[in-house]
């Protein structure tokens, strides 16, 4: 069992996405859920 880890991504940045996916998978080793909460002002 691993902790929760929250993870922010600025959907206007998206080319930062990699970076994000490098942090998650460096921590984990995979990701089984991706849940993306966003919301368009």
């Amino acid at each position: 069992t691993f902790p929760p880890k929250l993870v922010l991504l600025d959907f206007d940045d998206m080319g930062s996405m990699p970076e994000v996916i490098d942090e998650i998978l460096e921590c984990y080793g995979c990701l089984d859920i991706l849940i993306f909460n966003n919301s368009l002002k």
